[in-house]
């Protein structure tokens, strides 16, 4: 069948958001994916997955980049991290371009990892964040680079949707 083209789709983080802001989200018929939480049965969301890996799978799907360009940074002490890792590993991203350091805690760590990835050859061209703390400092580090966002680095993430609807990031 035909699969309906979406600007992106709506994650919502276990901790997020409840069935009445699924009920919202299903009358505007957002897709979304709900990670380890299961939405009631009448909720109709064009995708729904119940894990991290899953639900970090379809946005890497959503950037429509090669996987040899997609980089990551998955922070060990984050709850989404280890399903960043797995789903990056299904989708094909190399392992060199999936940054495993514990990036939630400054932003000098953010940029010290998107030194390391941006100095890589070819550089990702997209950036999948496991929460929203980790893609504010990215998005930051990218402009005080002069980085363009999105022409240049795609970013995306999980986490707090009012920030990331305020950048314009899926």
């Amino acid at each position: 069948p035909a699969r309906e083209e979406n600007e992106g789709c709506v994650i919502l983080p276990p901790y997020e958001g409840g069935e009445e802001y699924l009920r919202e989200l299903a009358a505007e018929r957002y897709p979304v994916v709900a990670l380890d939480k299961a939405p009631d049965s009448g909720y109709d969301a064009p995708i729904v997955s119940l894990d991290y890996a899953g639900g970090f799978g379809v946005l890497l799907e959503s950037l429509r980049r090669p996987p040899t360009r997609i980089a990551a940074l998955a922070d060990p002490q984050h709850s989404a991290g280890p399903g960043v890792i797995r789903a990056c590993r299904a989708f094909g991203v190399p392992a060199e371009r999936v940054l495993v350091a514990p990036v939630q805690s400054s932003e000098t760590a953010v940029s010290q990892a998107l030194d390391r990835l941006l100095a890589q050859n070819p550089a990702p061209d997209a950036l999948v964040c496991p929460s929203s703390g980790v893609l504010l400092k990215a998005f930051s580090t990218l402009r005080a680079r002069g980085i363009r966002i999105p022409e240049t680095v795609e970013l995306a993430g999980a986490g707090n949707l009012e920030v990331l609807a305020n950048l314009g990031i899926p």
